[in-house]
C-alpha cells in the first residue's frame, strides 16, 4: 500500500503502524490481588500470529498545496485554530529550556526534550503533523510517498522533487561539499546507515539508540541509481514500532557533507563546542549562525527552503535558563516567547500566578512522557527482597500525590498505571483504580499490608536506619523525593537517609545501578516518544534493553530462592513476540500481561502518576500546539510558528 504526502490521501495499515492501534485495546483483565508474597499472574498462551487485513484510514485533507500557497495551506489545515489569526511573516522567536546544551548530536528523536535548535537545520523522511494528534498517522516529510511491504520487511520511499540542501552555512566557507545540491537516494542511504552504525567518535547513547531503532536494518538500496529518487530500506524482520520511530524525526544529511563532517570534525556534535552546532547543514528551514551553549543559540531562515513561503519567521533564538524565577519573569515581561520544554516548565506557584495575573499568556498543560516514580534497586539491600519493594508500592499514597500536584484549577499529575495514560495500550484508569496501591478507598488496608510485609522481613516494628535515597536537585525529581521521604515516615515508620546530588552523580548511580532508591521521572520503561507497547517493553528486555540492569533484573521468585535467569528469558521471549507479532489481539493480550507483571512481579519501581508539565506561550507567538507523550516529534513547528504583534 502506498502512502502519499499531504495534501493527498494518506493510507495507513493498522497492523504495522504504531499509532493506529485503538481497535486492539478493548477487553477486561483480572484485578490483581494484594498478596503477602508474589502470586502468579496468568501467563498468555501461545497463539498463532495472524496478520489482519489492511485497513485504510483517511487523514484530514487540506485544500491548498503547501508548496504552492503555504499561508492558505495553514489556514485550511484541520488543526488550524481561528484564534491564532492570519499567519504573518517576520520576527525572531525566542525559546527557553531547562538545561544548558551539552551536546549537539542530532539523534533519532526529533527536536528532543530541549528544543536545542539542531534539528531546525533538517527534515526527516517521515513525520507526524504538529497540529494534529498522533492518531492522525504518519506522514511524508521529504518523501512524496512511502510504502511498507506486506511482510513489513521492505520500506520504499520516493523522494520529493526539487529539494535542495541549504546553500549557505558555516561549512561552506571551509570548502565543505554538498551545499545547494538536490536531495537524492545516496543521501538518504548514507543517513540511515550512519544512524544504524555511528562512527566510533559518537556518544554511547547515539550508538545504543541506533541499534535500538535500526538494528534490524539489513541494507539500503538505490534501485534507480545513487542519484535517483527511489530508496528501498530492507529489514531482517518486521518490528511494530519501526515506522513510528522513524517518523519521530531522523535528520537527513547530504552524503558528501556527512563524510566531510566525520573526517574533518570527528565527534564534534557529541560536544558543546560552537562548531558542533554551526556544522549542522541539511534541507531544513533554519541555518545555525552562532552558538554559546551557556547563553544563546541562534538560527536564521534558510532562503532556499523547499517549501515556498515557509518558514514564517526570520529565525529562532534559544536561551538555556536554569532558574525557574528568571525564566518565568523573562516570559511575562516579553523577553522570551516560549517557556519550558522537557520535564521543566513552570512551577505550580507560577501556574497559579499566570492564571490570575496574565490571562493573555497561554499555559499548555502537556502530558509529557515522564512518569513520577521511585526506582528501587533489586541488587542493593533492603530492596533486594521483593516483599520490601512491593510493600513500598502498596504504601505510597497516590491520592496525596494528586493533591500535592494541583495548581489552581489545573492538575499537574494524571493517574497512571505502567504505560503513559495517553497510550491506547495502557491499562485504563477505570480498571487500575481498584488495584492495590491505587485504590484510594482502601488505602488504610494497603498500608497495613505493607507494614505486615516489612515486619515479616525486618521484625515487628523494626525498620532499617541507613537506607539512602539519592535525590537529584532538579525540581521535577526533588519534589518526588521530598514527597516519598514523608510517605515512608508517615505510612511505614521508616526514615530514609536523603542525599541531595547534582545530575552527574545521580546519572552515574543510575547508569551503573549503584543507587539504593532514587526518585526519577524519565519512564523506567522505554515509552518516551510513541504509544506503541513495543517501544516501552523493548527497553525492559534483559539483553537488548536500554535501561539500567537495576530496572530490569527483579522478580518476586528470588525471595523463594529461585534462579532469575530462566524467568528473564521467559519475559524476553514475550517481549520479542510482542515486538514482531502482526496479530494485534495477541499483542493486546501480551501488553496487558506484561504491564501487570512489571508492577506485581518485577516491581523495581513505584509508579505514582504521569507528569503534567506547564509550558507557556507569549501572546504574540501563534501556531503552538503540543501533543501528549509525543512532544518529541513536533519539530515541524519550526515551519508553523509565527509572530503576531497585533
Amino acid at each position: 500500500m502506498r502512502h502519499l504526502a499531504l495534501p493527498k490521501l494518506f493510507l495507513v495499515i493498522l497492523s504495522v503502524l504504531t499509532l493506529t492501534v485503538a481497535v486492539a485495546c478493548g477487553g477486561d483483565a483480572a484485578t490483581p490481588t494484594s498478596p503477602p508474597k508474589a502470586t502468579a499472574t496468568a501467563k498468555p498462551a501461545a497463539t498463532a500470529q495472524v496478520a489482519p487485513a489492511a485497513t485504510a484510514t483517511a487523514v484530514p485533507e487540506t485544500k491548498a498545496d503547501m508548496r504552492v500557497d503555504y499561508v492558505k495551506y495553514l489556514t485550511q489545515h484541520p488543526g488550524y485554530q481561528a484564534e491564532w489569526g492570519e499567519p504573518q511573516y517576520g520576527g525572531i522567536v525566542r525559546l527557553s529550556g531547562p538545561a544548558r546544551v551539552t551536546s549537539f548530536h542530532t539523534g533519532m528523536s526529533g527536536w528532543s526534550a530541549f528544543i536545542n535548535l539542531s534539528f531546525a537545520s533538517y527534515n526527516s523522511m517521515l513525520m507526524y503533523d504538529p497540529w494534529l494528534d498522533p492518531g492522525a498517522g504518519v506522514l511524508c516529510d521529504l518523501c512524496e510517498t512511502w510504502e511498507l511491504s506486506e511482510d513489513g520487511k521492505t520500506l520504499t520511499y520516493v523522494i520529493r522533487d526539487d529539494i535542495q540542501f541549504q546553500s549557505e552555512g558555516w561549512g561552506k566557507d571551509l570548502g565543505a561539499p554538498g551545499f545547494g545540491e538536490e536531495l537524492v537516494c545516496k543521501d538518504v542511504k548514507a543517513s540511515l546507515e550512519w544512524y544504524a552504525l555511528p562512527p566510533e567518535a559518537q556518544t554511547a547513547g547515539a550508538k545504543a539508540q541506533g541499534r535500538d531503532i535500526l538494528g534490524h536494518m539489513s541494507s539500503v538500496d538505490c534501485p534507480d541509481g545513487a542519484t535517483g529518487k527511489t530508496v528501498v530500506v530492507n529489514f531482517d524482520k518486521f518490528r511494530n514500532f519501526t515506522i513510528g520511530k522513524l517518523a519521530i524525526g531522523n535528520a537527513v544529511w547530504n552524503s558528501e557533507y556527512r563524510a566531510w563532517m566525520d573526517s574533518e570534525y570527528p565527534g564534534i556534535q557529541a560536544s558543546s563546542k560552537e562548531e558542533g552546532y554551526l556544522i549542522n547543514m541539511g534541507t531544513g528551514p533554519q541555518i545555525p549562525v552562532s552558538a554559546n551553549g551557556e547563553v544563546v543559540l541562534k538560527t536564521r531562515t534558510n532562503s532556499n527552503y523547499w517549501i515556498d513561503g515557509a518558514p514564517l519567521v526570520d529565525g529562532y533564538e534559544f536561551f538555556p535558563i536554569l532558574d525557574y524565577n528568571t525564566k518565568f519573569t523573562s516570559w511575562v515581561t516579553g523577553k522570551i516567547d516560549h517557556l519550558g520544554m522537557g520535564s521543566s516548565g513552570m512551577t505550580k506557584a507560577q501556574v497559579v500566578q499566570a492564571q490570575q495575573r496574565y490571562p493573555d499568556y497561554k499555559i499548555h498543560v502537556v502530558g509529557y512522557n515522564h512518569i513520577s516514580q521511585l526506582p528501587m534497586n533489586p541488587f542493593r539491600a533492603p530492596f533486594d527482597q521483593w516483599k520490601v519493594r512491593y510493600a513500598v508500592h502498596l504504601a505510597m499514597d497516590r491520592g496525596a500525590w494528586y493533591e500535592f500536584n494541583k495548581a489552581g484549577s489545573l492538575e499537574m499529575a494524571h493517574p497512571n498505571y505502567y504505560f503513559h495514560y495517553s497510550s491506547p495500550w495502557s491499562i485504563p484508569e477505570e480498571e487500575f483504580k481498584h488495584f492495590p496501591g491505587w485504590r484510594l478507598d482502601k488505602k488504610d488496608e494497603d498500608i497495613a499490608e505493607a507494614n505486615r510485609l516489612l515486619d515479616e522481613v525486618f521484625g515487628p516494628g523494626l525498620r532499617p536506619t541507613d537506607t539512602e535515597m539519592t535525590i537529584w536537585t532538579l525540581l521535577s525529581r526533588r519534589e518526588i523525593g521530598v514527597f516519598a521521604l514523608e510517605q515512608f515516615k508517615q505510612s511505614l515508620n521508616w526514615e530514609l537517609d536523603a542525599k541531595y546530588v547534582e545530575v552527574g552523580e545521580w546519572a552515574k548511580k543510575r547508569t551503573e545501578s549503584t543507587f539504593v532508591i532514587q526518585p526519577d521521572a524519565a519512564p523506567m520503561h522505554g515509552m518516551c516518544c510513541i504509544v506503541d507497547p513495543s517501544e516501552a517493553f523493548n527497553s525492559a528486555h534483559s539483553e537488548a534493553g536500554l535501561r539500567p540492569d537495576a530496572y530490569v533484573q527483579g522478580w518476586s521468585g528470588t525471595d523463594d530462592g529461585k534462579e532469575i535467569q530462566p524467568e528473564l528469558d521467559r519475559i524476553d521471549a514475550l517481549i520479542e513476540e510482542l515486538d514482531t507479532s502482526k496479530d494485534q489481539a495477541r499483542r493486546k493480550e501480551l501488553s496487558d500481561y506484561l504491564q501487570k507483571y512489571m508492577i506485581e512481579e518485577r516491581t523495581t519501581g513505584v509508579f505514582l502518576a504521569a507528569m503534567q508539565v506547564a509550558w507557556g506561550s507569549a501572546p504574540r507567538l501563534r501556531g503552538t500546539y503540543f501533543n501528549h507523550l509525543q512532544s518529541y516529534s513536533e519539530q515541524r513547528l519550526y515551519d508553523r510558528w509565527w509572530i503576531n504583534e497585533g
